[in-house]
């Protein structure tokens, strides 16, 4: 009888440490699939990472490639009093009158903090300011005009108000700007 019991305390101390063998690999593998999870979420970080790199480098060319750009924009006085020729001759063709031409030559751009960085673009802008009377549809077609013409000036503001010695007419102030980089 000695010997049996020896043999079931053989098979139960086997049985036991099997046992505590296949939970030690139950336990092994929940804490490989944890790792392999805290694994995965740090690539998808890092790829996230990478990916807000890539978006930066690429707002950062595109930034050098419309600097660049700014750098062959320019309108010279020359330019400028053309421009205003063609905005009369328009009128002209349209039979609109222009009254009051003002050209202003100060750099109107708002002064933006000198600390913001070294990549400042030098932007100046002038502002060109007229009425314009005449039919309120003949007005429209008349910015329709300029605006398609390739024109260097950009509209800035426009504002009417009916026209009191002509009571089918408008007038329109109208204000443009020239945009100028210096280097």
């Amino acid at each position: 009888m000695n010997q049996r019991i020896k043999y079931y305390l053989l098979i139960a101390s086997a049985t036991f440490i099997c046992m505590i063998y296949i939970h030690d690999v139950q336990k092994i593998r929940f804490e490989i699939r944890d790792y392999e999870n805290t694994i995965n979420d740090i690539n998808s970080e890092l790829d996230n990472g990478a990916q807000l790199v890539n978006q930066m480098n690429q707002i950062r060319q595109n930034f050098i490639d419309n600097k660049n750009q700014l750098s062959t924009y320019g309108i010279s006085e020359k330019a400028l009093i053309d421009e205003i020729d063609i905005i009369n001759s328009v009128a002209d063709e349209m039979q609109l009158s222009i009254q009051k031409i003002e050209i202003d030559p100060r750099n109107t751009f708002p002064i933006i903090n000198q600390n913001i960085g070294k990549d400042r673009i030098n932007l100046e802008r002038q502002s060109i300011i007229f009425t314009l009377k005449g039919n309120f549809l003949t007005i429209g077609s008349f910015l329709d005009e300029i605006q398609k013409g390739n024109s260097v000036l950009k509209i800035n503001s426009c504002s009417f108000s009916l026209d009191s010695l002509n009571p089918e007419g408008v007038k329109a102030n109208l204000e443009f700007l020239a945009y100028n980089y210096r280097k």
